[in-house]
């Protein structure tokens, strides 16, 4: 949700054509660039004004003379250190993958809880892409087996406690990740779309419907059956419980794999494609941002990772605490 409201905010700057670029930078490079910018100053004015520019159909006329200037001014040591960033960013999403969440354990995940599912799939940008169709491997690891690790029945005390600590990081890291998108909207240029101001903010937000479109494609393929519910018990109170709860301590149940359908097949390569097509828009976008330091644009990528690695060291912890609550059933034709 943070993460939609500041996409829009950003949305609405650039539709509105209000120019809000060029005013606050990274704090190696700020002051030169603010000395930039004061030698540029009928230049910006003009940006700022939006005024306009020949050729009258060229996108990002004002903000491309700007960006001219700047560079114009700027030295080759600084050229260069701005090139090894966009190196370090250019490659970030290409190494989010690897440690990013998989669409199908997020998926997985969405059976029990789903809302700690979605608050995960939020906070980590980078989504770890799998061969089309391929399913099994990721089934395989709720598979309980004796050269597994399991996870120890806590008390419910402690239960508790960690359960509270997984919303908080969640969050902790979706603020993190909002905060640093902003960052990089406000404070750097893309300079293929530098009139946009969203663009590492829109690479960050369309993980979510791919975790979503994932989600799907995990449910026309498989079904989970949970245990009789309790005397007095409703189905609803019992799915609000275990939300609250760890996987460990949830109530027994069947994954019953389904006969495979086109439905399957269709959100399956729409989910792995377009984890394909997130890494290739997230490399056109931060390769090409301008106006930020190497040692900014490490800052930065340890931002990124740090948000990644909670949510996926929180989604691993649920994920095996289901194997000791779920079973998996050979293939049924529906």
């Amino acid at each position: 949700m943070t993460k939609l409201l500041i996409i829009l905010s950003l949305f609405t700057y650039t539709v509105s054509g209000a120019p809000d670029h060029f005013r606050l930078w990274f704090p190696q490079y700020g002051p030169t660039f603010e000395g930039y910018v004061r030698s540029c100053k009928e230049t910006y004015d003009a940006y700022r004004e939006d005024k306009p520019c020949r050729p009258v159909n060229y996108v990002g006329c004002q903000s491309g003379r700007m960006i001219h200037c700047l560079l114009s001014q700027a030295t080759e040591s600084l050229k260069a250190n701005m090139a090894s960033a966009g190196v370090i960013l250019g490659l970030l999403p290409t190494t989010l993958c690897l440690v990013g969440l998989s669409t199908v354990e997020t998926g997985l995940l969405a059976y029990r809880r789903p809302l700690l599912s979605l608050l995960l799939a939020s906070g980590a940008p980078a989504i770890s892409p799998s061969r089309i169709f391929d399913y099994r491997d990721s089934i395989e690891l709720l598979r309980n087996r004796s050269t597994y690790i399991n996870t120890p029945k806590f008390t419910p005390t402690w239960a508790a406690i960690i359960v509270t600590l997984q919303y908080i990081l969640a969050s902790v890291a979706i603020a993190n990740l909002a905060h640093v998108s902003w960052e990089l909207c406000i404070k750097t240029v893309c300079s293929f779309s530098s009139d946009t101001a969203f663009q590492p903010a829109l690479w960050a937000f369309v993980a979510i419907p791919i975790h979503l479109m994932g989600r799907l494609a995990v449910a026309l393929r498989f079904r989970c059956e949970i245990s009789e519910l309790e005397p007095g018990e409703r189905s609803w109170a019992r799915r609000l419980r275990e939300e609250f709860q760890l996987t460990a301590r949830h109530s027994p149940a069947t994954l019953h794999t389904k006969q495979e359908a086109y439905s399957f097949i269709f959100c399956s390569w729409c989910t792995s494609t377009g984890a394909v097509l997130h890494i290739m828009y997230g490399t056109l976008v931060f390769s090409s941002i301008l106006f930020i330091s190497a040692q900014d644009a490490i800052k930065v990528a340890a931002r990124y990772l740090c948000s990644t690695l909670i949510c996926r060291i929180i989604l691993k912890f649920e994920i095996i605490g289901m194997r000791g609550v779920m079973e998996i059933e050979k293939e049924s034709k529906e």
